[in-house]
């Protein structure tokens, strides 16, 4: 009974000095008559409007650091606040917030990235880089391969493209006259023997028999010309030999038929052995016809027939044979007639005794 009417008493006092004074409870604080006459400050991570019997926890995504306060401070952007008596805590590497009052921070897409802790926004990936790690910067492509913007990984050249430098945004065409067998290195010229008049290759088409290209870099084979052969399609075309000979696209020169010749290098025909004449080699020129053969055949390869008795030859390289004529007779095919007056039909190889004295 004591104790209540000591209580009541206290309550009494109080508001009476209250009401004397006019002491009111200011905003920031709170006020309670049951502990005390005096306003109590509020704690941080609270705030109170004036007349408070007690401080209201700030929301989420608001925050305040000191006492006594009437309000709570937003979060601001780039930053996230999960208990509002700490200061805002910057997003993390890799995360973004672009919005006031957040209690977390949004991870970035694969493709982009922070360039700071406290990102608003989330940078997109520069082109001839990757992004796989947003917490992490840029990486520039390695050769063989390009991106475009906002790329978590970087995508391989093509067959026939290639891209030499690290960092590329696309990659080459090969050009004609190269090749591309690797896309982490540049063009290389095609070598000698071979050659391409197209975009895009990987590899160089080898000439064709009788065709060559005897530089780096050729877009297309020549045709080996006439007189020439081009057994190797790396080199130059050679010239033909002596008894050879080549119409123009030739691997090599082709050998001088039997009965045909050619002295010249660089032949682009071969010719044919004339009468009174035979050709036992190609690159050698004719020879006539000896004496006591003869022959009116062209292109002959071997030594000339032997004229036929009671006929001659008595000078090299004739086309025929010479009858031996009446009044004469012909004892060798390798010299002339002697006169005979007895003998009245030609070709006669003998003569009587008495027309040979007489």
């Amino acid at each position: 009974m004591e104790f209540q009417w000591k209580f009541i008493f206290s309550i009494f006092i109080f508001c009476s000095v209250s009401k004397a004074v006019n002491v009111p409870c200011f905003a920031g604080s709170y006020c309670d008559l049951q502990k005390s006459i005096t306003p109590t400050l509020c704690a941080e991570g609270t705030f109170s409007l004036a007349g408070a019997s007690k401080c209201i926890t700030c929301p989420n995504g608001y925050y305040q650091l000191s006492k006594g306060k009437s309000f709570c401070e937003e979060c601001p952007p780039g930053s996230f606040c999960v208990d509002p008596a700490l200061p805002p805590v910057p997003c993390a590497l890799g995360k973004h917030n672009p919005s006031r009052r957040q209690t977390v921070c949004s991870q970035c897409h694969f493709g982009t990235y922070t360039e700071s802790t406290g990102a608003t926004v989330c940078t997109p990936c520069l082109a001839g880089h990757y992004c796989d790690n947003p917490a992490e910067n840029p990486k520039p492509c390695p050769t063989g391969s390009y991106s475009g913007v906002s790329q978590s990984t970087c995508s391989r050249c093509l067959d026939g493209y290639y891209a030499d430098k690290v960092g590329s945004t696309y990659c080459n065409i090969c050009p004609p006259g190269h090749r591309c067998p690797d896309p982490t290195r540049g063009s290389e010229k095609c070598p000698p023997g071979t050659a391409t008049s197209l975009l895009g290759q990987t590899q160089c088409t080898p000439c064709s028999n009788g065709n060559y290209s005897d530089d780096f870099g050729a877009s297309s084979c020549a045709w080996c010309l006439p007189g020439s052969d081009c057994l190797n399609p790396a080199e130059s075309p050679r010239k033909c030999r002596p008894g050879t000979f080549s119409i123009g696209g030739q691997s090599q020169c082709s050998p001088c038929p039997w009965g045909y010749y050619t002295l010249d290098i660089g032949a682009t025909f071969c010719t044919i052995c004339g009468p009174g004449r035979y050709c036992p080699q190609a690159d050698l020129a004719p020879v006539d016809c000896s004496i006591g053969t003869a022959s009116a055949q062209v292109g002959l390869a071997v030594s000339c027939p032997s004229c036929a008795s009671g006929a001659y030859a008595h000078v090299p390289g004739l086309a025929y044979c010479i009858m031996c004529p009446p009044g004469y007779w012909c004892s060798s095919t390798r010299s002339g007639p002697l006169p005979c007056p007895s003998n009245q039909r030609s070709g006669q190889i003998t003569c009587s005794i008495e027309n040979i004295i007489g």
